[in-house]
């Protein structure tokens, strides 16, 4: 690839790896809103390519083999890394965060799972505190069931991180506790 590419697609390439093996235009442009100029010639070289989005208005796209996904991440330093994942895990959090369980749908959802992926990854402990505040409103949509082993992820990765005596692991655990409880289904 190298040679192949101008500074600026090799950097786009980077940026889209750090969204993921599929990404979306208006992901990507929370790393790098200038990254989108650079997806036709990416296009045109057959490194991504166009991906059907599940969800209406977004305009998504693959690598063109799993391998150069791997390898573009792969290249990306740590802090470039960290720095992107918190970005998009911005981006993930603002189309999850809901005010009640009635705005819990399908695309929240998805950004909730995102906005794990990407946060855990940024800075967890965070994270954490994010997760905590917007769980409640997720279970309490019947999500709950859907949610519980990002509940338990989330509850290691404070573990791992900070310890089982700090206050956000054990507020994060009390919130996985209370997903395993049986969900109440309304009467009809």
């Amino acid at each position: 690839v190298t040679g192949v590419l101008t500074p600026a697609e090799r950097l786009t390439l980077q940026q889209a790896a750090i969204v993921g093996p599929v990404f979306s235009e208006e992901a990507l442009a929370a790393i790098d809103p200038a990254a989108a100029q650079q997806l036709p010639a990416l296009q045109r070289k057959q490194l991504v390519r166009r991906s059907m989005s599940l969800f209406g208005g977004t305009r998504e796209y693959a690598f063109g083999h799993h391998l150069l996904h791997q390898v573009s991440y792969d290249t990306v330093l740590r802090d470039a890394r960290r720095s992107g994942h918190g970005r998009v895990s911005a981006f993930w959090r603002s189309r999850a965060e809901v005010a009640n369980p009635q705005q819990v749908d399908p695309a929240a959802c998805r950004a909730m799972v995102e906005a794990h992926e990407h946060g855990r990854l940024a800075d967890p402990k965070d994270f954490v505190g994010w997760f905590d505040q917007q769980f409640f409103n997720y279970y309490n949509a019947f999500a709950g069931r859907v949610l519980a082993p990002l509940a338990q992820s989330v509850v290691e990765l404070a573990e791992q991180h900070f310890g089982v005596q700090d206050v956000e692991t054990c507020r994060t655990y009390d919130s996985a506790i209370v997903s395993a409880a049986p969900v109440a289904r309304p009467l009809m």
